[in-house]
């Protein structure tokens, strides 16, 4: 990593959140303008390496929740299965379609780029094969 690229990352973890976001969309789609071979691989063993570190945590947090005793486990389990209901269907409703409001906002002024849908279907399988 160069000096510049860690002083720039440094600037940018120091940025509010909303600005990091749109910095990355910005980062992202200067990308997606260029198809470069090498940009693409790096991106690939980005997901890849993102995907590894899911699964390892998520095997992590088996293991732990199997060290529980089973009356610990269930308890665990109900609690968890509760988060499922906190939430009624009309207020989901209204946050996904203040998600799509966000997003089409973010699409029509230019923040964010459109990705073809083949795009995005062929990377996720590439992911999950």
């Amino acid at each position: 990593m160069s000096p510049i690229y860690a002083e720039i990352e440094e600037q940018a973890k120091a940025l509010p959140p909303e600005e990091r976001a749109r910095l990355a969309e910005s980062l992202l789609e200067s990308l997606a303008k260029e198809r470069d071979p090498e940009v693409e691989a790096a991106w690939e063993r980005e997901i890849q390496e993102r995907i590894a570190a899911y699964r390892r945590g998520e095997e992590e947090l088996e293991a732990e929740i199997r060290k529980l005793d089973i009356k610990e486990r269930a308890r665990l389990a109900k609690r968890i299965v509760e988060t499922l209901d906190e939430l009624s269907d009309a207020e989901i409703e209204a946050l996904w379609v203040e998600e799509a409001e966000r997003r089409l906002d973010e699409l029509e002024q230019g923040v964010v780029a459109e990705i073809p849908g083949e795009d995005v279907l062929d990377r996720v399988r590439a992911a999950i094969s």
